[in-house]
Formats: structure tokens, sequence, C-alpha cells
């Protein structure tokens, strides 16, 4: 097991960037013959696939995902953090 070091802790993202992400990820799923990494958890596999070929509702569970992430609808560390400490 690798012990995380500055420069590899895994990288925190701000809310705005986590919005402007969702909206760039929005844009290249709605670009004509888009592809995306799809991730099989069942066999760790990775494969490049085009968007419109994935069933329709996974296409639909990632758009409605990235549009709430676009819209905010997440909670940040901060408040994360917060709460485990007042449930404390």
């Amino acid at each position: 097991m690798e012990i995380p070091t500055p420069n590899n802790f895994p990288k925190v993202l701000t809310p705005r960037q986590i919005m402007d992400s969702a909206k760039t990820e929005l844009d290249k799923i709605n670009a004509t013959n888009a592809t995306i990494c799809w991730y099989d958890p069942t066999d760790g596999s990775e494969q490049f696939v085009k968007f419109t070929d994935l069933p329709e509702e996974q296409q639909q569970a990632i758009s409605r995902g990235l549009e709430g992430f676009e819209q905010g609808n997440f909670t940040s560390l901060e408040d994360y953090e917060r709460q485990i400490q007042s449930n404390s």
C-alpha cells in the first residue's frame, strides 16, 4: 500500500470546479459521436464506447447525474466534515 504524500493526495475540487467540470462533461457527451470510457466494476475492465451505444437508461442516468452536479446538487467536503463533526 502506498503511503500518501503531499504530491499524491487526491485533488479536492472546489464546488465551482465540480460544477464547471460537470458542464464540460455534459457538453462532451452531447457531441456527435461522443465516446466515453466505460468502467465495468464486476471485472475491473475499461473500454471506450460510443455514448449512444449505451442502453438508453444508462445514458439518461449519466446525463441526470452530470446535470445534478452542474446545478450544484452535491455536498461539499466542508459541509460533509461539518455534518460528521456535529453528529459526533
